[in-house]
């Protein structure tokens, strides 16, 4: 239980409150259990406070002296950390998940079976830090010095980890998942205990600019290893993409299908039985998010599906969030070009369909499958949206304008977690 008198004084605010410290450093505030979720505490010295099982979410610690304080399972969720001093304090089993810990100094804190998920840790300092268990999927590492650092059992995730510096850091059975690790340094001399994971989406994210040395030592085969380059060299110039059809479609898509994979391109098909299955759109809306982009077939049997309109839905949502194009539509017929449907005329409206309805008289046409392969090209730079399109070539035609404008306004409008290992 937090002392009394100890509340009483940091409730006074934070001059009154280090200013008490000033005057007593004999005494170790005595803190735990205290509710200070929104509290301001701004530049406030904390250093070898109790602040175990502490509520401080949502709290205002910008430049804190948390030196040495002991934070376990305390709870700092979507707390603001920005620049404060967290060396050597213990913060095992501590809620940080969505704080802001950008350019603070955790060198030595024991984080152990810390949850750091989607926090912002973008040029801290965790030289000699123990997440040993901690989960940091989804967390953003860029920058981050990482020096010495234990990460056996850590949940790398999802992690954004550009720039970080992992040198001499132990790891095993830590997971590298969907993580790009091509300008990640020191990763040639971690100090593996074990091995760990290393995901497939991993090597294609980094274009299979891994250290080989890091793959060996993390248990990746070594036949593996050798076809590494060739693997991603194969695929890495397409996107990977998601064909949504209607089981009256599905001849189509399986055409389809064979022919993109013939180029290389990585898809995968959601046929309409799994989205009778999934009720309430959980499985298809997690596949979908898992790919670059999404194929949509459009029909006359498609439009009349509500699972077609909320796909549709839901990827718009998905461009406008991360800003880029996602969305890939193929018309087999002229339905949605007459269709009344207020979400088929918004689409007609902004979207371009390639045109494949007489691919039941020949070969899929070779020019529109040039249209998609092009859609499907890996770009230097991905979040940039290009006009594909000169408004030359399309002039008469109202549906290019929009498709521009709608573009423009993503372009503008620019955010798995494993079980927690027991190895510590």
């Amino acid at each position: 239980m937090a002392n009394l008198k100890h509340m009483d004084i940091i409730k006074r605010g934070v001059d009154s409150w280090n200013s008490w410290r000033v005057n007593n450093s004999h005494i170790l505030p005595s803190l735990s259990e205290a509710g200070l979720h929104m509290a301001y505490l701004n530049k406030a010295n904390l250093s070898k406070a109790d602040l175990s099982d502490a509520g401080l979410r949502l709290a205002d610690l910008i430049e804190a002296n948390l030196k040495g304080a002991d934070l376990y399972w305390a709870n700092l969720s979507e707390a603001n950390l920005r620049g404060a001093n967290i060396r050597g304090a213990n913060l095992q089993g501590a809620n940080m998940t969505g704080s802001n810990m950008h350019a603070s100094k955790l060198n030595s804190a024991n984080l152990q079976q810390a949850n750091i998920s989607r926090a912002d840790m973008r040029n801290a300092e965790l030289v000699r830090a123990n997440l040993c268990g901690a989960d940091l999927s989804g967390a953003d590492l860029r920058g981050a010095v990482i020096k010495d650092a234990n990460l056996i059992g850590a949940n790398l995730t999802g992690a954004k980890l550009d720039g970080a510096d992992l040198s001499s850091a132990i790891v095993g059975s830590t997971l590298f998942g969907n993580v790009d690790l091509s300008n990640v340094a020191g990763l040639e001399s971690l100090l593996h205990l074990g091995p760990s994971t290393v995901g497939i989406d991993t090597i294609y994210k980094s274009r299979g600019k891994v250290p080989v040395v890091f793959l060996k030592n993390a248990g990746v085969p070594k036949h593996l290893v050798d076809y590494i380059e060739l693997f991603v060299d194969q695929n890495e110039k397409f996107y990977s993409c998601f064909i949504s059809y209607t089981e009256k479609n599905e001849d189509f898509a399986h055409r389809l299908f064979d022919d993109l994979k013939a180029y290389g391109v990585r898809c995968w098909l959601a046929t309409e039985k799994l989205k009778r299955r999934d009720r309430n759109h959980a499985i298809i809306d997690s596949a979908v998010k898992l790919h670059d982009k999404n194929i949509l077939i459009v029909s006359e049997d498609s439009i009349d599906r509500d699972w077609v309109e909320n796909e549709y839905n839901a990827v718009i949502e998905r461009e406008i969030k991360e800003g880029k194009d996602i969305l890939v539509l193929i018309s087999l017929d002229d339905a949605a070009k007459y269709s009344e449907k207020p979400w088929v005329a918004k689409m007609r409206r902004s979207r371009y369909m390639a045109d494949f309805s007489l691919w039941k008289e020949k070969q899929i046409d070779q020019d529109m499958l040039a249209y998609l392969l092009e859609e499907l090209q890996a770009e230097k730079n991905p979040d940039a949206i290009v006009d594909r399109f000169p408004e030359e070539e399309f002039k008469g035609e109202d549906t290019v304008p929009e498709k521009f404008a709608e573009a423009e306004v993503r372009s503008e409008t620019n955010e798995f977690r494993a079980e927690r290992r027991q190895f510590c």
